[in-house]
């Protein structure tokens, strides 16, 4: 299963070289050090999303494509 994870880096004190990594698709969120710790947060928040929706007899969407783009203001 491929999910789009986005990656920001986090630019607040205290917070050197953290990322967040957000998967629109599903309004989840979660930071880590790096892009390793990120993913590694988000890997494990998706797991535990995916676990309770199948848990409750929801289905899970999943997005066949997504693009990023910078627009120019």
């Amino acid at each position: 299963m491929k999910i789009p994870v986005l990656y920001q880096r986090i630019d607040e004190k205290n917070f050197e070289g953290y990322f967040y990594a957000y998967v629109p698709q599903w309004g989840i969120t979660t930071h880590g050090y790096g892009i390793d710790g990120a993913r590694t947060a988000i890997e494990d928040l998706i797991k535990i999303w995916i676990s309770e929706k199948e848990d409750h007899g929801e289905s899970i969407d999943l997005i066949e494509e997504a693009v990023l783009e910078y627009s120019e203001i």
